[in-house]
């Protein structure tokens, strides 16, 4: 019997109360939603909703938010203060939610993906009610709160014989009193020692928490996560059912003389609720489908008399005439609000002068950039080098470091923030030859090799973590020493290309091999878990939980976004207020740089006068 029979079989009988706990839950609506998290609890929930009844606990800002995802959502939301700026071991308030949650629910197994911003009352609470636990590991949170294992030099603790002063590292980054890890990690133990199970999605991230807490190896266990597919420009464009979109005058929108920019806005509805849809077709006839990155538009609010509700109307697409030969493209634009399509029916035309670039090198740095994915080692290789007509550079994904966003050279594109749906249609596009992961922190899965993977494009990655654990075992890509020096990084991207081509090659055919594990095959081992610690929980929700619950509903109802155009008009408003300030404070800053007094102060170290 295959592993959607299992589910399917599964689901006809009476339904188990599932309750997964994360610090963000994955629904558009709520805050924090995005992320490896995130995405793996919304598979899980999307992949076996059918076979347990399933609720989310999450962090939402000031609230902890329970989502009932059986059937027709529901959300509730219980006020528990604003979130601390540095890390937790118990709140008194989580503690209570929690275990009202528990009870009302009447939860019969609970599956733990991370609790940074909530406590570790969670695991008490589960405890207190005798309630089977387990865990997944998707990072390093419970042997230390730095998440990552990185030290203040970005150095990596993979044991406690690799750590320094932890207490000194702790102080410097929250400024927590000495003593503060050992009794963090006394804490972990204790509620890692409540869970039935410790789930992770790669045997690296297993070998480094078992060099903490070896007392818990057999309770140990890997569960890769599993894959959706990739969805290229063409299943964007089917899906989307772009060809039965609702023709209106109430779109509008228009090309920017700089290409790849412009705005598009659906008159009466806000621009932060509207998904943008470009269709490109080139001179062959060929036709692409983009989900552009949004971006404030106050010259389009000016425009419309200061209507707010237009703030986010810009579109972005970083590089974009690179992917396409000379010559005239075709632009149709379509938007979706709230589930329907849009389109004005107008085509805009826009002559394409930049050429694809050929016979060189393009190496592609993918996902977001910042100090613990080696943004700071990315900027000293594409600095170091020399021969700039060898190489073609792309970074796609956001920049988080202010050295490598401020980077410019005729050699190097900057793609943007992307979604998932877009990455296999940029990386074709582009032409991209090879990818290069290079974080200086274990990471514990990786979806990013996994979208390389899936368009068939070999990696280059340092030596360390779940990236390297997945490369040598498919064989698909190239390895460099963590602490490596960027210059020799540079030149193993270019012998790669160069003297070990016939191995590029051989590794570009094991990836169009390779099985990557799909979403129904990671349910169905989670479903045999589940059964084997699950128990029929006869607790039944009394009526003081039942309005306990309903409260909470309430709740959510006032605090949802009822009427969605007016939260964000003030959202809206306040974005631009502090646009505003900001552009008021540089013009002042400007005249205070031309100002004689600014200009002599300048001059002074250089005149012998003391600081």
């Amino acid at each position: 019997m295959n592993s959607g029979q299992n589910i399917e079989n599964q689901s006809r009988k009476k339904k188990k109360h599932i309750l997964y706990v994360l610090h963000g839950d994955f629904s558009e609506d709520a805050s924090n939603n995005r992320g490896g998290t995130q995405l793996h609890v919304k598979n899980l929930v999307e992949q076996l909703r059918e076979v347990y009844h399933i609720y989310v606990l999450a962090r939402d800002e000031e609230y902890i938010r329970l989502t009932d995802y059986s059937g027709e959502k529901k959300v509730y939301k219980f006020f528990v203060g604003e979130l601390e700026d540095k890390p937790t071991l118990f709140d008194e308030k989580i503690g209570q939610v929690t275990a009202n949650v528990l009870s009302a629910c009447s939860i019969d197994l609970v599956h733990i993906h991370h609790t940074v911003d909530l406590s570790f009352d969670v695991f008490r609470e589960v405890k207190k009610q005798n309630i089977p636990m387990v865990c997944t590991i998707h990072d390093y949170y419970y042997i230390c709160p730095t998440i990552k294992l990185l030290d203040s030099n970005l150095h990596f603790c993979s044991s406690p014989k690799e750590c320094g002063d932890c207490d000194s590292c702790l102080a410097r980054r929250f400024h927590l009193p000495a003593g503060f890890y050992k009794e963090w990690q006394k804490t972990a133990k204790e509620m890692l020692g409540y869970c039935s199970r410790l789930f992770f999605p790669s045997f690296s991230a297993k070998e480094i928490m078992e060099n903490y807490y070896p007392q818990f190896a057999g309770k140990m266990q890997v569960i890769y996560h599993g894959l959706s597919e990739i969805v290229n420009s063409d299943k964007i464009k089917n899906s989307a059912k772009l060809d039965q979109a609702i023709v209106t005058d109430k779109v509008e929108w228009n090309l920017d003389e700089t290409f790849g920019m412009g705005w598009a806005l659906l008159r009466g509805k806000s621009s932060l609720l509207v998904k943008t849809y470009i269709e490109v077709v080139d001179k062959a006839g060929n036709s692409y489908v983009f989900l552009p990155e949004k971006h404030l538009r106050l010259d389009v609010k000016a425009d419309r008399c200061g209507n707010s509700n237009y703030n986010m109307c810009g579109f972005l697409m970083n590089g974009f005439s690179g992917m396409f030969e000379e010559g005239e493209l075709t632009f149709r634009v379509y938007l979706e609000y709230d589930g329907k399509f849009y389109t004005d029916g107008k085509v805009r035309v826009r002559n394409n002068v930049a050429q694809k670039q050929e016979n060189v090198l393009k190496v592609g740095f993918l996902g977001g950039m910042v100090p613990a994915k080696g943004s700071g080692l990315i900027g000293d290789i594409i600095k170091s080098n020399t021969n700039k007509q060898e190489v073609m550079w792309y970074i796609i994904g956001t920049i988080g470091d202010k050295t490598l966003d401020a980077m410019e050279q005729d050699n190097l594109v900057k793609v943007g923030t992307y979604s998932q749906e877009m990455v296999q249609g940029l990386l074709e596009g582009y032409g991209i030859d090879l990818v290069c992961l290079l974080p200086l922190w274990a990471e514990t899965f990786s979806y990013t090799l996994s979208e390389a993977a899936i368009s068939g494009i070999p990696v280059l990655a340092t030596d360390i973590g779940a990236i390297s654990e997945r490369i040598q075992a498919e064989d698909i890509g190239f390895l460099v020493d963590v602490k490596e020096k960027p210059e020799e990084i540079m030149r193993e991207i270019l012998a790669i290309w160069n003297e070990k081509k016939e191995d590029y090659l051989r590794k570009k055919k094991n990836i169009t091999n390779m099985k990557l594990k799909s979403l129904k095959e990671m349910a169905e081992e989670y479903r045999k878990c589940y059964d084997i610690y699950t128990f029929e929980n006869k607790a039944v929700c009394d009526r003081e939980m039942e309005r306990w619950l309903m409260e909470g509903a309430r709740d959510a109802r006032e605090i949802k976004i009822k009427n969605p155009e007016e939260v964000v008009e003030k959202l809206e408003d306040k974005v631009a207020d502090l646009t505003k300030q900001l552009v008021e404070a540089n013009n002042t800053l400007q005249k205070i740089y031309a100002s004689p007094a600014y200009k002599i102060a300048k001059r002074l170290p250089f005149l012998g006068v003391k600081k």
